[in-house]
C-alpha cells in the first residue's frame, strides 16, 4: 500500500509542495484558505489507521476484521499560541469543524515562547529511530506471543511527519 501519510505547512503550500492525495489536497486548500482568512499558521498531518482482527476457534478462523480510518490532525499557531484538534474522515465539512474547535481554543491558550512548528529534517530523523525501536519491541512481543494464539487484536497507525 502506498504511504498516504504526509505533512504540510503554510509555507510549503505557498511554494507549491506536492500534496499526493486529492483528498489532501482539498483538506491543504480548505485549511490554507481558512487560516489565511483567520491571518494564522497552521500544520496538518494526515494519517492512517488500520486494524486487523482474528478469532480462532477449533483450528478455523470464527472472526476477521480488517478496518481502516483515515483523518487528519490539525495544529494551529497565532501569536506564539497553539492549538490542536482532529478529524476522522476528510470530507470538508468534519475539516472544518475541527479547523473552529482548533480556533476558539486559541484564545484560552497561554503564549509559549518556545510554541513554533518544528524543524521538518531534524524532527524526521528523531521520529524515525523512534519508531525502529518500537517496531524492534513490537517484533519481540509478537515473537514471545506467537505460540498457542487463539485470539489477537493488531493495531497499526501510522502518522506523516
Amino acid at each position: 500500500m502506498a504511504d498516504v501519510n504526509k505533512k504540510i505547512t503554510e509555507g510549503e503550500l505557498q511554494s507549491g509542495a506536492e500534496g499526493g492525495s486529492p483528498f489532501f489536497d482539498s483538506a491543504v486548500s480548505i485549511t490554507g484558505e481558512y487560516c489565511k482568512n483567520k491571518g494564522i499558521e497552521f500544520e496538518l498531518y494526515m494519517f492512517n489507521s488500520k486494524v486487523l482482527k482474528m478469532e480462532s476457534e477449533d483450528g478455523g478462523i470464527s472472526n476477521y476484521v480488517n478496518a481502516e480510518t483515515n483523518g487528519l490532525n490539525i495544529r494551529l499557531l497565532d501569536k506564539k499560541k497553539m492549538s490542536f484538534s482532529y478529524c476522522l474522515g476528510l470530507e470538508g465539512d468534519k475539516i472544518l469543524n475541527a479547523l473552529d474547535g482548533a480556533y476558539s481554543l486559541l484564545k484560552y491558550m497561554e503564549a509559549d515562547e518556545f510554541a513554533e512548528f518544528a524543524e521538518k529534517e531534524n524532527k524526521i530523523n528523531f521520529l524515525i529511530n523512534k519508531r525502529i525501536a518500537e517496531l524492534k519491541s513490537i517484533q519481540i512481543k509478537i515473537d514471545e506471543s506467537i505460540k498457542g494464539i487463539r485470539k489477537t487484536d493488531f493495531p497499526i497507525l501510522r502518522y506523516g511527519y
